[in-house]
């Protein structure tokens, strides 16, 4: 058994409004809306979600997801500034150590839209390491990125099967280590 996709169905009292605020708030298209079925499928990119009214047998009141959806896109900070003036915001953009660039946003009927990109780990260059300056500066970043990306496994394992001389070692020398070992 194979699974092909994963694509939330979010429950919505008012499917127009709903497709409104993501094809006009986010860019998506709406591929598919049955108003008498209470449905609609809605894609951008490589992205697909879909909406329906609420189940009457299940006695729904309000929305009742208890997650967050997380999208990654390619520039979280172009999309930050199309969408920030135009939505309810749940945390503002930043950098953190997990390597992602994130923000979250409320769509209209209040389900959180976490949305991110790689990007350096804060924690990745020591303080007062012009390593980490000059890898901004001349867009190494984004090849660290990449690398970190690639290597988030490797890392992983490395971690988690440290040697006994590597026992005490910290996760920041486990990450270099994992580095070193992958050039």
């Amino acid at each position: 058994m194979t699974f092909v996709e994963l694509k939330p169905m979010l429950r919505t009292w008012n499917i127009r409004e709903t497709i409104l605020f993501y094809t006009d708030v986010l860019g998506f298209t709406c591929q598919e809306y049955i108003e008498n079925c209470g449905w609609a499928h809605l894609h951008r990119d490589g992205i697909a979600l879909m909406l329906s009214r609420p189940n009457e047998h299940e006695g729904d009141t309000a929305p009742c997801f208890t997650g967050s959806i997380y999208i990654t896109c390619d520039d979280a900070d172009a999309l930050w500034v199309a969408v920030r003036d135009r939505v309810k915001v749940c945390c503002l953009i930043e950098d953190f150590d997990h390597g992602m660039r994130e923000f979250g946003i409320y769509d209209n009927k209040g389900y959180l839209l976490q949305v991110g990109m790689p990007c350096t780990p804060v924690g990745l260059f020591e303080i007062g390491d012009d390593r980490g300056r000059e890898a901004i500066q001349t867009g190494e970043c984004i090849a660290k990125c990449r690398l970190l990306t690639r290597l988030a496994l490797k890392i992983q394992v490395v971690a988690s099967t440290a040697s006994r001389d590597h026992e005490h070692a910290s996760n920041a020398d486990r990450i270099r280590f994992a580095l070193a070992s992958h050039r």
